[in-house]
């Protein structure tokens, strides 16, 4: 429950102004009608300027928990403090990501988990603009203790990054001065790199599947942008670890894009590019996801063989698409008669978000009359591999790129590219032209 800190006469208005628009410095008291709840959070306010708010309360066996409301008008910095303790109490910091009022998977931004009556503290530097909660919770459950929360706001963002942060196992930690925490908001850093201090490394964690996004701004110089996992954990960029990379020219902005992070730790890299130094900001943004569509648009095919024999004109070509064990077949006669076609056919349907690889296969086939898949018609070789007609390729969510046997060693075929690929010659030989697309919705 929350204690009185105000008199009688203050009780019945309400407290906590709608926007703090300038300095502020305020004690705040409220009693929710349902303790323990986000829905009956104590309200601490919503900041646009610098504010200090400070209110108490109490834990105990029958009220386990406390949740304090503050809302960030304008990006800044925020730094909580729990202290007083008389029992051991831990803070949180949470963002109810769909406004369920419960704390779902990948809610919790970050925790100060001390032993014993040690004060807890968090700070969190270029927190995005959003509603918030600090839930303070007994440990012990029977030991009874009241405390001090106190939170402190700084609209806008630290001057630079905290050096040094330029190998793997000494990065600048996104989530905060405890650790490492959860990416499920917008972060806000800002930093500088040059001739002499060439890498600063970003580390963030995701608790859950998440939609991430970051964008590295260069005012001065040229700075570019790289996302990497370090799967085996042992510090080194090794082959495969490099998940996206920008590198454009100058101050043009650079940003890596992902649909789905798995749960896990990733890192940030910003380099520089320049003579000059190049100081830059950089925007980070995680929400979990909650569904996804895989799709597959053939774009193009063309027979090279002579598929309808001589002298009887031009092909009848027609596609299949299987994703995630769902068929679908496209056939246009007002394409027939073509040994060349842009059909554009399109093939897309929801898939499983947990999945990092999703199954595709195309095939073409060369129509003689009768229904589809007929006996009769001519199935058409697009893979470039020996004794095979079909093409049989995978997608994966994680790096977002098309992989298969049949796709060459020597380079790396992305989402949203087009993709041509030759049958391999084995007899009526043909060439497709596809892209595909992940789409994740939070």
């Amino acid at each position: 429950m929350f204690e009185q800190l105000l008199d009688t006469a203050n009780k019945s208005a309400n407290l906590v102004p709608d926007v703090n628009q300038g300095v502020t410095s305020q004690a705040i008291s409220f009693i929710p009608t349902l303790p323990g709840t986000l829905s009956s959070a104590n309200n601490l306010g919503a900041f646009a300027e610098t504010s200090n708010i400070s209110t108490t309360g109490s834990v105990d066996k029958d009220d386990i928990v406390d949740y304090h409301r503050f809302q960030l008008v304008n990006m800044g910095s925020v730094r909580i403090d729990v202290k007083n303790l008389q029992a051991n109490a831990d803070l949180r910091i949470i963002r109810d990501v769909n406004g369920n009022n419960r704390i779902d998977a990948g809610d919790e931004l970050i925790k100060s988990e001390k032993t014993g009556t040690t004060n807890e503290s968090i700070t969190l530097d270029g927190l995005g603009v959003g509603t918030y909660f600090a839930e303070v919770k007994s440990v012990a459950g029977d030991d009874s203790t009241t405390y001090d929360l106190k939170l402190d706001y700084k609209k806008g963002v630290r001057d630079f990054e905290s050096e040094p942060n330029n190998t793997f196992s000494e990065p600048d930690l996104v989530g905060g001065s405890v650790g490492i925490g959860n990416l499920n908001t917008t972060r806000h850093m800002r930093g500088q790199v040059s001739p002499t201090d060439q890498t600063d490394i970003y580390k963030f964690h995701v608790d859950t599947l998440t939609q991430f996004s970051a964008t590295l701004k260069s005012e001065t110089g040229n700075a570019n942008l790289e996302l990497i996992r370090d799967f085996n954990s042992n510090g080194i960029l090794d082959n495969g670890d490099l998940l996206q990379a920008s590198r454009k020219t100058g101050t043009v902005n650079d940003t890596v894009y992902s649909d789905r992070l798995i749960a896990g730790d990733y890192f940030l890299r910003v380099t520089n590019s320049s003579t000059v130094s190049s100081t830059y900001d950089l925007d980070l943004k995680g929400t979990p996801i909650t569904k996804a569509n895989f799709g597959v648009t053939i774009e193009r095919i063309k027979a090279i063989d002579d598929l309808e024999g001589w002298g009887r004109g031009e092909a009848d070509l027609y596609a299949m698409t299987t994703i995630a064990g769902e068929e679908k077949a496209f056939h246009d006669i007002n394409l027939h008669d073509d040994d060349d076609i842009t059909p554009n056919f399109n093939f897309t349907k929801d898939v499983d978000i947990t999945s990092r690889y999703i199954p595709f296969t195309i095939k073409v086939f060369e129509s003689d009359g009768g229904g589809l898949l007929s006996s009769s018609h001519e199935h058409v070789d697009i893979n470039p591999l020996k004794g095979q007609k079909d093409l049989t390729l995978s997608y994966d969510t994680l790096t977002g790129r098309v992989i298969g046997n049949e796709l060459s060693a020597y380079r790396v075929y992305q989402e949203g590219e087009s993709i041509t690929i030759y049958g391999s010659g084995d007899s009526d030989r043909g060439m497709v032209t596809f892209k595909v697309n992940y789409s994740s919705f939070v």
